[in-house]
C-alpha cells in the first residue's frame, strides 16, 4: 500500500488530562501535541514519521486557539514534507472539518494520526505486504491490548435490550489509521471526539458492511496524560540515539554513552551521559546529566544533578545540594538553594505544578 497524503490532528488533550477513563493529575503543560519529546513537539515527530515513510502532504487540523504555536513548532522543528494549515473555529465540529477534507485527499488512501504517539515501526512496514483490496480501514492497535476488531463486542445493557454487535474497543487505539478517503464521505451527523475519532470512524466502516484490519505493533507509545506518561515517552524516544556531540562546546567535561548535544549548548566541568539531549544555548556548569534527560533550549544548570527528567525552555536550576529524578521542570521556572541563613530552597514553579 502506496501513501502519499495525511490529516494530522492536533486535538489531544492537555498533559493535565487522560484519555476518557484514565486518571491523571493536572500539570500547567502544554496541550499534547505541543510537548516536547526529547527536545520536540509530538506533532514535529508524527510529521517527521510520516515523511519518513514517502509521505509528501499532510494537512494538520488544529483548533484555532493553538494555531499559533502548532505553526511555531513545525517552522522551528524543520519538518520533511508540505504542511497545510486547517483551522477549526470553536463552533465548528470535527466532523465537517474533516468531510472538507475530502477535497485534500482526492480519493487517496490516507493516514489518519492524533500527533500524540511515538512509533519505533515505520509506517511502510505496517503496510508491507499490502492489506486486502477490501480493506477500508487499517487501525493501529497497541501491542498489549490488540485483537481483531470482530472479535471485539460489547455488550448492551439488559434494560432496553439491543443485540452485541462488533465494536473497536475502547481507547486500545495507538493513535493511527490508514483509511480510504471513502470513509470521510458522509460522516457529517457523526459527534467526533477528537479522542476517539479513530473508533467512530472504524466503527462507521463496519456498519456499511466494509472491513476493517487491525495490526499490533510493537514499539509504540502513546500519551495517556500526566507527567509520567511524559518521562515514559521522553525515556522511549530516547532509546536508540546515535550520540552526536562532536561540534559542541565541551570544557573540562565527558560525554559518556549516546548522547546528543546541540553545536551551541555550552558545557564546562560537568558530565553528561546517555541517552541524553542537551538543546540550543542550554548552559551546563559543575553539573551532572544522567540518562533519559532531556534539556530543552536556554536551561540552565549549575552545580546540581539531574537524572530521567525533562527540562523544558528557559528553566533553570542550581545548587540543589542532591540529585533531581524522574521530574519535569517548566519552561522558563527556577529551582535553587538559598545560602542564606535559615538555609532553604528556592521555587518558581508553573500554574498546577506539584
Amino acid at each position: 500500500m502506496t501513501v502519499s497524503k495525511a490529516v494530522v490532528l492536533a486535538h489531544a488533550p492537555t498533559a493535565g488530562q487522560a484519555r476518557p477513563g484514565a486518571h491523571a493529575p493536572r500539570t500547567g503543560l502544554s496541550p499534547a501535541p505541543l510537548l516536547p519529546v526529547a527536545n520536540r513537539a509530538l506533532l514535529c515527530h508524527a510529521l517527521d514519521w510520516l515523511a519518513q515513510a514517502g509521505v509528501r502532504e499532510a494537512a494538520v487540523v488544529v483548533p484555532q486557539e493553538l494555531a499559533r504555536p502548532a505553526r511555531d513548532a513545525v517552522a522551528g522543528g524543520r519538518c520533511a514534507l508540505r504542511v497545510s494549515w486547517v483551522e477549526q473555529l470553536p463552533d465548528e465540529s470535527l466532523a465537517h472539518v474533516l468531510g472538507v477534507l475530502t477535497g485534500f485527499l482526492e480519493g487517496e488512501t490516507f493516514v489518519l494520526h492524533l500527533a500524540d504517539s511515538l512509533a519505533k515501526q515505520s509506517l511502510r512496514s505496517l503496510t508491507a505486504g499490502g492489506v486486502d483490496c477490501d480493506t477500508e480501514a487499517l487501525l493501529v492497535v497497541h501491542e498489549s491490548r490488540g485483537v481483531e476488531l470482530a472479535q471485539v463486542v460489547q455488550l448492551r445493557a439488559a434494560v432496553g435490550g439491543g443485540p452485541a454487535r462488533p465494536r473497536p474497543l475502547r481507547h486500545d487505539a495507538a493513535g493511527v489509521a490508514v483509511l480510504s478517503a471513502r470513509v470521510l464521505e458522509d460522516v457529517a451527523d457523526l459527534h467526533l471526539d477528537p479522542q476517539q475519532v479513530l473508533e467512530a470512524l472504524t466503527e462507521r466502516v463496519q456498519q456499511r458492511g466494509m472491513r476493517v484490519g487491525t495490526c499490533c505493533p510493537p514499539g509504540w507509545w502513546r500519551f495517556g496524560g500526566g507527567t509520567d506518561a511524559l518521562l515514559e515517552g521522553n525515556r522511549f524516544a530516547l532509546e536508540g540515539r546515535r550520540a552526536d556531540y562532536h561540534r559542541s562546546s565541551l570544557a573540562d567535561s565527558k560525554i559518556q554513552g549516546a548522547a546528543i548535544v546541540h553545536p551551541e549548548a555550552r558545557i564546562t566541568s560537568s558530565v553528561v551521559r546517555g541517552p541524553a539531549i542537551i538543546g540550543a544555548r542550554a548552559r551546563l556548569r559543575d553539573a551532572y546529566v544522567g540518562p533519559y534527560t532531556s534539556i530543552g533550549e536556554d536551561v540552565t544548570i549549575e552545580g546540581a544533578e539531574i537524572e530521567h527528567s525533562v527540562v523544558l525552555p528557559g528553566a533553570s536550576i542550581q545548587h540543589l545540594g542532591g540529585r533531581l529524578e524522574a521530574s519535569v521542570i517548566g519552561r522558563k521556572s527556577r529551582v535553587s538553594r538559598d545560602f542564606r541563613l535559615p538555609r532553604a530552597l528556592r521555587l518558581t514553579v508553573g500554574e498546577g505544578a506539584e
